[in-house]
């Protein structure tokens, strides 16, 4: 559920959104940076395709690589 709502966020360009997300998948020990979309593509990929360069920081610091 978690890895849909980032990916919606990450869509729609929406910062505090993907940074809501993220935080609360610290605290429920969740992993959702590395796990892919239905496609294929990571979280990271996703933003740094459209340009999200927030969001893109976002996740480096919640450990995308």
């Amino acid at each position: 559920m978690l890895n849909r709502q980032l990916a919606a966020a990450i869509e729609s360009g929406d910062e505090t959104a993907a940074a809501r997300v993220l935080r609360v998948a610290e605290l429920v020990g969740t992993d959702v940076v590395a796990t892919s979309a239905a496609d294929g593509r990571a979280p990271l990929h996703m933003a740094c395709r459209r340009g999200l360069e927030a969001i893109v920081s976002q996740l480096l610091a919640a450990g995308a690589n």
